[in-house]
């Protein structure tokens, strides 16, 4: 459901497990800032440049993600 929620918001993953998901992006550092901001944690890569999202907290975690997301629209 993860790659789902973030596939969806324009940020596909390239990749991860049932615990995160890997989205590579131009804009990581962007799209870190904006998340922490919405208290969603991630965790930042410079190079490549990406985030990794864990996964939400049950259906209230999911619904900060969606929200986090959709506040800034789709890529």
């Amino acid at each position: 459901r993860l790659a789902a929620i973030l596939a969806g918001a324009g940020y596909p993953p390239a990749g991860g497990t049932r615990l995160f998901q890997w989205v590579p992006t131009p804009e990581a550092e962007a799209l870190h800032d904006r998340l922490a901001f919405a208290g969603v944690w991630t965790r930042l890569f410079r190079e490549p440049p990406g985030v990794r999202v864990g996964l939400p907290g049950g259906v209230v975690g999911e619904d900060r993600l969606r929200q986090a997301l959709g506040r800034w629209g789709n890529r």
